[in-house]
């Protein structure tokens, strides 16, 4: 247990950005199945680049 705690304590600031970053990657993204569209986060919306 002592050492999962390790690896969690060592490397959760990169899984953090990891896992902002494929949130932000995947915001303006539609999934790929009908009937699975998660809800979108509102703070995540100022991501969304818009097409001129």
């Amino acid at each position: 247990m002592k050492r999962i705690q390790g690896y969690l304590f060592k490397y959760g600031n990169v899984l953090a950005a990891l896992a902002i970053t494929a949130a932000t990657k995947s915001v303006a993204k539609a999934c790929w199945f009908w009937f699975n569209q998660p809800k979108v986060p509102e703070g995540l919306n100022k991501f969304i680049k818009e097409d001129k």
